[in-house]
């Protein structure tokens, strides 16, 4: 009889540890799921035209050092609108505690619209996905993004959704 309580304890505690095992498992592959976030941003860039602005949304998703940017909107320049629907991707590299560097990357081909290619380099410019000027991602616990250089931000959102 001591020898079943003997085995019935063990086998409790084994599956007690071994529920715990998958408890910290789920808990740490929930913390590095993938989210998407998703901002509404307004550009007005006055070294262009004071009437060019940029009205449109940005879908940001990254992993693996990795990510892409979708940026869908309304490019009005003067009396000109265009819409713009463009895919780009980018690179990344960890530039200390919750701060990541962005490393322009390729221009997926699949921009929808007929926008002049000099009306939306500003918005890359902006957006630092040009590489002409250094754009990093500050984020704290993958709760939430700031966009943009170390002085000003570009966009700030939070995530949204796991994928």
């Amino acid at each position: 009889m001591t020898k079943n309580k003997f085995y019935l304890c063990f086998v409790f505690l084994f599956c007690a540890v071994f529920a715990l095992i998958i408890y910290l498992l789920i808990l740490l592959n929930k913390k590095n799921k993938i989210k998407t976030c998703e901002a509404n941003v307004y550009f007005t860039i006055s070294s262009l035209n004071d009437s060019y602005t940029f009205d449109g949304h940005v879908l940001f998703d990254m992993s693996n050092n990795s990510g892409y940017v979708s940026l869908s909107g309304k490019i009005v320049d003067g009396d000109e609108s265009y819409y713009l629907s463009q895919d780009i991707a980018f690179d990344y590299m960890a530039d200390g505690e919750g701060r990541y560097k962005i490393l322009p990357g390729d221009k997926i081909d699949n921009r929808y619209g007929s926008i002049p290619d000099d009306l939306i380099i500003p918005i890359y410019d902006i957006m630092g996905l040009s590489g002409k000027s250094p754009i990093f991602i500050f984020t704290r616990n993958r709760d939430y993004i700031v966009w943009g250089t170390l002085n000003s931000p570009v966009m700030t959102c939070v995530f949204t959704m796991d994928r």
